[in-house]
């Protein structure tokens, strides 16, 4: 929700955090596929090579990783004028020698710096559910590095009839600068938001609001037909 939803309109957010998500729209299987195949090789195939996540970035210092696809919850937090909690799943966790945390996330997408504000929200939300966990929450800390492996196909390398295509993979790490004061200040004007009685107006361009208000009018003109046209 913290990422795209928020951008694309605020009126579809508001209502989705009231319990009227939207529709569910088919999420391209190849998107999870890729991101299996690479958990599996960092995280499980070659365990005694890519224990150290340097390997998968130079710049990350040594340490090991620790597990991905892991659910974090925070306690209740305040801000200067409303209390919340963040709730999420996270991709990687890396634990660093000297102690501290690091956050990975795995991206099918190319380096992009729209995306990268968006997700800084996202691996921002989980370094504070991470710090300061529920009590029966996954509580690690601090949160030292965190950072976005982007995975884009750039190329067929090779192509053999009814066996295999070899396409090459450009990645590319993005690193996401701790910035908690800018975070705060984003979810206040999140929580502003969420706090109004009534959801604000759709944006221009959103396409399940547009929907929805075309789909309103077309029952409102057959309504006012049928009491017309009735026998």
């Amino acid at each position: 929700m913290l990422t795209f939803l928020w951008e694309e309109c605020r009126r579809c957010f508001w209502l989705h955090a009231h319990g009227l998500a939207r529709p569910r729209l088919p999420f391209p299987a190849v998107f999870s596929r890729y991101h299996d195949a690479l958990t599996r090789f960092f995280l499980g195939k070659c365990p005694s090579l890519f224990k150290c996540p340097s390997l998968l970035e130079p710049s990350l210092p040594p340490g090991r990783f620790v597990g991905g696809e892991l659910w974090v919850t925070s306690r209740p937090l305040q801000t200067r004028t409303s209390s919340y909690f963040i709730r999420g799943r996270l991709d990687h966790l890396a634990q660093f020698d000297d102690g501290t945390w690091g956050l990975i996330d795995f991206k099918m997408v190319a380096p992009n710096g729209e995306h990268e504000d968006k997700y800084a929200r996202q691996l921002h939300a989980y370094a504070r559910a991470l710090e300061m966990a529920a009590p029966t929450g996954l509580c690690r800390g601090p949160i030292t590095r965190m950072g976005l492996f982007c995975i884009d196909p750039v190329q067929v390398e090779s192509h053999t009839a009814g066996d295999r295509l070899l396409v090459r993979l450009q990645p590319a790490w993005i690193e996401i600068r701790r910035d908690d004061a800018t975070f705060d200040a984003f979810l206040e004007e999140v929580l502003e938001v969420l706090a109004r009685p009534l959801p604000p107006k759709a944006a221009p361009d959103c396409p399940c609001c547009t929907y929805s208000n075309r789909r309103r009018a077309l029952a409102r003109r057959m309504s006012h037909y049928n009491k017309h046209h009735q026998l």
